[in-house]
């Protein structure tokens, strides 16, 4: 047939353009459930099955990446930041007539203030420099959207092409596909009507035979005849 592919294991004979039995009315439902049925019990190939495996990361020797990988291969919830730093506080209780205590809370307060002013520095750059700088990125990502849509674009040409070309191949053959179906449904139909008439006679010539058995009458080659009709049945 036209348009034989090996698919893997699987043997694909697509006539798209000469089977007209996908529009009949029904046929579509149809063919989604079988094809639903058919992934029901579909087991991709593994397609990796033949490339070596990955090298083991060594994150450079950090011990800290090499354990946050480790916790997030066994699935374990994250670490929560410890954010009571960022606070300043002064000592309490005992800590309060502690000397080194209040240097500690006098380091952790610069710390903080030091803070501050680069994120208002951040703040200030982004309200000088940001919107350049964010009508530069969108820019960028309309050329991309721009490179991707023309990308797409060729694989819609290259799949109607392909889809054409199939078409022309296909064409030609129509008549004579067609013809073939008709011819086909009608012989079955006729080995249908003739296996039925087979039937009927079969049934005849055991009535008659019971009938002439019972009279007395010996039908020659009766065996042979039965025997014959239930070949041609067969």
């Amino acid at each position: 047939a036209m348009g034989d592919a090996a698919v893997g294991d699987v043997d694909v004979d697509p006539l798209p353009y000469v089977d007209d039995e996908y529009d009949e009315p029904g046929m579509r439902d149809y063919v989604d459930n079988l094809v639903a049925e058919e992934m029901g019990t579909f087991v991709p190939r593994d397609y990796l099955v033949e490339l070596p495996a990955p090298p083991e990361p060594t994150f450079g020797g950090s011990e800290l990446l090499a354990a946050e990988y480790k916790r997030a291969m066994e699935g374990a919830p994250p670490r929560k930041l410890d954010a009571t730093r960022y606070t300043p506080r002064a000592p309490e209780g005992e800590d309060a007539r502690s000397l080194v205590a209040w240097k500690e809370a006098v380091r952790n307060a610069r710390a903080q203030v030091e803070h501050t002013r680069a994120q208002v520095g951040s703040l200030e750059l982004l309200q000088q420099f940001g919107g350049n700088a964010w009508r530069h990125s969108n820019v960028e990502a309309g050329l991309m959207a721009a490179a991707l849509q023309r990308q797409l674009d060729a694989v819609r040409v290259a799949i109607d092409e392909v889809n054409q070309a199939r078409k022309r191949r296909l064409d030609p053959h129509r008549p004579r596909f067609q013809a073939l179906s008709r011819k086909w449904s009608e012989t079955a139909e006729n080995n249908l009507q003739l296996e039925v008439a087979c039937a009927e006679l079969e049934r005849d010539v055991k009535r008659l035979r019971s009938e002439a058995e019972a009279r007395g009458i010996v039908v020659p080659g009766a065996e042979g005849a039965a025997e014959g009709a239930a070949a041609v049945a067969g």
